[in-house]
């Protein structure tokens, strides 16, 4: 299967509202190296002093720097920076993208199918952007995504959705501008149709799929006015069939539609396995191990402690023989 990308919306979309929590993120992290590399410089300060008096038998100045480092205190590190959680927007974003890699990755375990499919991602016209245009042997398929939770209700034209706790929570399924699913899509996909008379082709082989992603909805479709609407395992099946059904094209006309969908300076994109990683690269910082001095008080209170431990245990054995 050809993947070719020309919009990702979803992950645009993500990426922008994680941006605020990652530049965050990396505020922290550059204070914390700062913190880690001034506290690094006073341990090695401290190692070199007395490493340096031993080596030249100067063990008045060598016993002077070690019980210095014993008692001075060293700059307070505290604990490594941590990501921000999620906002509810990346969320839902990232849930949609998401949702989107599921239906890509199920395309491509499609056997032959598959290997005569192009997957461009992201067309965009006067009305909108689509976010799939499936070009394979049965034509044109317009597909749209969408990662809802609860229960979809399709009657024809009408879209709406029940969602909350008790079902209780009713409300239109639409974009910002009131179109629904299937308004929205047609819409966005009508150049496609003028595409396919300049290649002269059948402009009805343009055919529009609205698939929900969210394998937690559940689905009440009657009479909807699209091709299909359904989930993303239903998905496949409809394409399946489709390419059985339907007049095929060959690969000259696949390949002539691809290049007016498609700018020729775009090469395709390997098809993603999941969201790419979410955290931000930064450089790793380690803490120098310990000067002699402090080694030796923190060794020595672990020895304390162990020693206390087993005192008190040993006490409280003593004193259940004796009860």
């Amino acid at each position: 299967m050809r993947y070719i990308v020309l919009s990702d919306h979803a992950g645009g979309q993500a990426a922008e509202a994680a941006r605020p929590r990652m530049e965050n993120f990396i505020r922290q992290h550059e204070g914390y190296k700062s913190t880690v590399e001034t506290l690094n410089d006073e341990i090695r300060a401290r190692r070199k002093k007395i490493e340096d008096a031993k080596a030249e038998k100067r063990y008045l100045d060598m016993a002077g720097g070690f019980i210095y480092d014993m008692v001075a205190s060293l700059p307070e590190v505290g604990p490594a920076p941590r990501l921000d959680q999620t906002s509810d927007e990346e969320t839902r974003w990232r849930a949609g993208q998401e949702g989107e890699i599921r239906l890509l990755n199920s395309m491509n375990r499609l056997g032959q199918l598959s290997d005569e499919l192009t997957v461009i991602q992201g067309y965009i016209g006067p009305r909108g952007e689509v976010d799939f245009v499936v070009v394979g042997p049965f034509g044109v398929l317009a597909v749209e995504v969408k990662n809802v939770s609860g229960t979809v209700h399709v009657i024809g034209d009408s879209w709406t959705r029940t969602r909350g706790r008790n079902g209780d929570q009713h409300e239109a399924l639409q974009d910002r501008t009131g179109r629904n699913p299937g308004r929205q899509l047609r819409e966005s996909a009508q150049p496609l149709r003028q595409l396919l008379r300049i290649a002269m082709l059948d402009s009805d082989r343009v055919r529009h799929a609205v698939v929900f992603s969210n394998p937690n909805a559940l689905l009440d479709v009657c009479g909807a006015s699209l091709d299909f609407v359904g989930s993303v395992p239903a998905f496949r099946d409809f394409m399946l069939e489709l390419a059985a059904a339907s007049h095929k094209y060959g690969l000259p006309e696949r390949e002539r539609l691809e290049r007016l969908i498609a700018p020729q300076d775009v090469e395709p994109s390997a098809i993603p396995d999941s969201v790419p990683d979410k955290a931000p690269e930064v450089e790793r910082i380690s803490v120098e191990p310990l000067s002699p001095g402090k080694a030796f008080v923190k060794n020595a209170k672990t020895v304390v402690l162990a020693t206390g431990a087993i005192a008190v245990g040993a006490f409280q054995i003593i004193r259940s023989f004796s009860d």
